[in-house]
């Protein structure tokens, strides 16, 4: 059912850049649902990466970022920004960027934004977001019309420390672009399962993943390990697989354009992060029918997975009953196969036909 699609505005989605992470794909996401829908998006992107299919005209300010991005540069972008706002007369501001430098972040909210504006919080670290000078954090984003938090978790944060009016809006999934993508050939001829992440900081913990599987009893059974993604830290995890001796049965395969089918033909798929927003992970392996186990890190896991009915959830740092999750989702054949019939289902509420009208009706609800 579309919802309030017959009103036309011309909506700037702020975003670090369309690449990456979960956040990023959901940017573009939006926009194609938003275009589709009678409204017009200019993306303003921070940094010069797009990956992401989108929707709409694109502002690039890393494309006029020099290498050592000094002040005249930085001068030379503001004013591109502040141009852009001023020319475009944008009906409302979709802001999704995280934020380091607190008085250039107040100066923008502030001097820039010159209409209304929705802040995304996409983490449950949300000093990523609010600065981490503490007053500023209070007062940057005063005059937004609401901070939206993509998981109950985040937005409750938000209201108890800064005091503000927040609005839950989780993060979505497109089921026609999984659907599309899932059952493409897959060169694989031994059974796995899947973690796909970031491998630029610690974040998703995959040394402590390493040591769990190695203390498992998957590889006795010729259940291997795959690993999605990319970041500095693969050099290092690749040398923990080999000093736990188990290199023969993990594989490090990078970022990959299309993860659905490898999600698909995983036994199952695992999260093991300090903490995450709403991890798009879990809703993605379960539009594709495989069912998860997940530490319950804030936030996001426990507000997707029903523990025993589309996944196993664990408490946060408990490796132990971790590495009996894992030997438990082979070895109870009948608890897996529930698990995996129910996984489908849990996630349809998630597709951007239903989350993308919950945005046109947050801006029907402030008059926009």
């Amino acid at each position: 059912m579309q919802l309030h699609s017959n009103k036309s505005r011309h909506i700037a989605i702020v975003s670090d850049h369309l690449a990456g992470g979960g956040a990023e794909r959901f940017s573009a996401m939006l926009s194609l649902f938003l275009e589709k829908n009678n409204q017009s998006v200019t993306h303003i992107l921070v940094l010069d990466e797009i990956e992401y299919a989108y929707s709409g005209a694109v502002v690039n300010l890393g494309k006029i970022k020099s290498h050592n991005a000094g002040f005249w540069n930085r001068i030379k972008r503001f004013l591109v920004l502040y141009k852009t706002f001023k020319v475009n007369k944008f009906d409302c501001i979709i802001d999704t960027r995280v934020r380091s430098k607190s008085w250039q972040e107040w100066f923008i909210t502030k001097m820039i934004f010159n209409a209304p504006y929705f802040v995304v919080i996409h983490s449950y670290n949300t000093e990523l977001y609010f600065t981490q000078n503490n007053f500023l954090a209070k007062r940057i984003f005063t005059h937004a019309t609401k901070i939206i938090g993509v998981s109950k978790a985040i937005t409750n944060k938000i209201e108890q420390r800064y005091k503000y009016p927040s609005k839950h809006i989780p993060i979505a999934i497109d089921l026609s672009v999984i659907d599309a993508l899932k059952d493409e050939p897959l060169d694989i001829d031994f059974s796995y399962i899947l973690a796909v992440g970031s491998m630029h900081t610690d974040v998703k913990q995959y040394d402590v993943l390493l040591k769990m599987y190695s203390q498992s009893s998957l590889m006795a059974q010729n259940i291997h390990l795959i690993l999605l993604g990319e970041g500095k830290l693969m050099s290092k995890y690749i040398k923990l697989a080999s000093d736990l001796d188990i290199e023969n049965y993990v594989h490090f395969l990078g970022r990959k354009s299309n993860p659905y089918h490898y999600f698909k033909n995983a036994l199952f798929t695992v999260l093991t992060s300090k903490f995450e927003g709403f991890p798009t992970v879990l809703l993605e392996s379960l539009a594709c029918n495989t069912p998860v186990v997940a530490f319950n890190c804030m936030s996001g896991p426990e507000e997707i997975i029903s523990n025993r009915e589309n996944g196993l959830i664990i408490e946060p740092k408990n490796q132990e009953a971790f590495i009996e999750a894992l030997n438990t989702f082979y070895a109870n054949k009948d608890l897996y196969l529930h698990c995996k019939n129910n996984a489908r289902a849990s996630v349809l509420q998630y597709n951007i036909e239903e989350i993308g009208n919950k945005w046109l009706q947050l801006l029907h609800e402030h008059g926009l």
